[in-house]
């Protein structure tokens, strides 16, 4: 293995990392975090600032892993030449499928979720607002559970190849 493999590797790692700690504070620490506060607004109004400072940063992670992960299997490809994708073509597509699912998940997330809140009327009804709350911390939830399921499978498929 030569430096540059090992940098792009370690950059994969790291990226891996980011991403999978990212989710993991979404769960335990998050949202947890938030029923401190008194106010659906405030609970609202927290949630909100995690998704829009993070979610950018594990967008980013996202793409570094996809990128490093092409870049380390170019080799793998090479040396397979048109075996390669009868051999790994079916992980690979289910690989790709699941990271667009939790790219655009966690864009919409960021963008609508997180710019969206803030334009609520404050005037709203405490069900209105509980029931927008608990939908924020449902698809938080669901997008965290689809962004460990992707990397278990980015883990899997790497030690199959």
């Amino acid at each position: 293995m030569n430096l540059n493999t090992e940098i792009i590797l370690i950059l994969h790692l790291l990226s891996l990392t980011l991403f999978l700690g990212g989710q993991l504070y979404y769960l335990f620490i998050a949202q947890p975090a938030s029923f401190n506060f008194f106010s659906i607004n405030e609970q609202i109004r927290y949630l909100q600032n995690v998704l829009r400072r993070q979610n950018p940063t594990l967008l980013l992670a996202l793409c570094l892993i996809v990128v490093t992960g092409g870049f380390l299997i170019t080799p793998l490809k090479g040396s397979l030449g048109a075996d390669y994708f009868s051999a790994f073509g079916s992980k690979l597509i289910n690989k790709l499928g699941l990271f667009f699912i939790v790219f655009f998940v966690t864009v919409y997330q960021s963008l609508a979720l997180g710019f969206k809140i803030r334009f609520m009327d404050p005037t709203m009804n405490k069900s209105s607002l509980t029931k927008t709350l608990s939908n924020v911390r449902w698809q938080m939830t669901l997008t965290c559970i689809f962004n460990i399921i992707l990397t278990s499978y980015v883990i899997y498929v790497a030690r199959n190849l």
